[in-house]
């Protein structure tokens, strides 16, 4: 464990000097990222309510629609189900179990609650 933790600590401190290098252009980023958002918010606004409109009208329209360059594509909603109890379930009824699939182990990794 030892390892992982000297690991981290590492990799903590790589991401701060690479944000240190950057430094120097991040103002000139920032104020085109601003410039950028003037230029476009009035465009943004309008695509966003149009998007809107369309997944409304997809949805009740109840299947995909082409256009010319995009698509609305109509997904029924995803099934879930609630793990924990057909596990209870499975304990009773073993032969359900077949049918659970789990998948492999995966890794975040995120900063450390009160540290940025």
């Amino acid at each position: 464990m030892i390892a992982i933790q000297e690991a981290l600590d590492r990799l903590s401190t790589l991401e701060m000097e690479r944000l240190q290098l950057g430094a120097p252009i991040q103002e000139q980023i920032n104020t085109l990222t601003s410039n950028l958002r003037t230029i476009t918010d009035a465009h943004d606004r309008e695509i966003a309510a149009l998007a809107a409109t369309i997944r409304g009208a997809t949805i009740e329209h109840g299947e995909t629609v082409r256009g010319d360059r995009l698509w609305a594509i109509y997904n029924r909603g995803r099934t879930s189900w609630d793990t924990r109890s057909l596990d209870g379930y499975g304990a009773a009824h073993p032969e359900i179990m077949g049918f659970k699939r789990q998948g492999d182990p995966y890794v975040s990794i995120t900063a450390a609650k009160g540290v940025k």
